[in-house]
């Protein structure tokens, strides 16, 4: 018996046991703590889910955040929020939100520190809130093409300079207003964003009737 107990502890003590621990098993699948890793593995042919869950009443349904951790201090840098669109919206007719909000650097850690880089719904379409860099874009004129919201009211444009830029669709007469612009152009690009950012809003494309 003794003998027993001390294989116990000696198990229980070493690095392996202290990295693995399943947490629950099923015949569908496994849940386990691996080094710093929560693995959620599936044994069916059904992928595994992570599914979180809120009230009808509820705004934001789902938060994802990566903090930085000193002692017992949390700062919150990176924010995924799963939601649903609208307030003043009857529940159950609501869309879905996506939101990422990134820590402004050399702030406090407040909801006024997180910019808004990306708002995605379905009606108004991707918003995204920071310039977007094309690296790879080769030196040479770019059919100008766009994507429309699905409520027509947005087109964003690549345009004949590489530029990316969106555009409201104005009434009467479907002419264009920018709202947004990710001063993209051909390669080589420079390290900073150093366009004047209401030039790019101005510019048209050159081919848009």
């Amino acid at each position: 018996m003794k003998l027993v107990l001390a294989s116990m502890l000696v198990v229980l003590a070493s690095p392996l046991y202290a990295q693995e621990k399943e947490l629950n098993q099923t015949n569908m699948g496994s849940l386990r703590h691996e080094g710093n890793a929560m693995l959620n593995d599936s044994k069916v042919d059904d992928p595994s889910e992570y599914r979180g869950g809120a009230p009808a009443t509820q705004r934001s349904l789902v938060t994802i955040s990566g903090d930085v951790v000193e002692g017992s201090r949390r700062e919150e840098v990176v924010l995924i929020q799963l939601k649903q669109t609208g307030d003043g919206v009857p529940d159950h007719q609501r869309g879905g939100e996506f939101y990422l909000g990134l820590k402004i650097p050399g702030t406090a850690t407040t909801d006024e520190a997180m910019f808004d880089a990306l708002v995605a719904t379905y009606r108004d379409g991707f918003h995204f809130n920071l310039p977007i860099y094309a690296p790879n874009l080769q030196d040479k004129a770019v059919t100008t093409s766009f994507i429309q919201s699905p409520n027509g009211r947005f087109r964003t444009y690549i345009q004949d300079d590489g530029n990316l830029v969106t555009y409201e669709v104005m009434q009467p007469g479907n002419w264009l207003r920018p709202v947004w612009s990710s001063a993209t152009g051909a390669i080589p690009q420079s390290p900073t964003l150093d366009v004047d950012d209401e030039e790019q809003r101005e510019e048209m494309p050159g081919s848009v009737e």
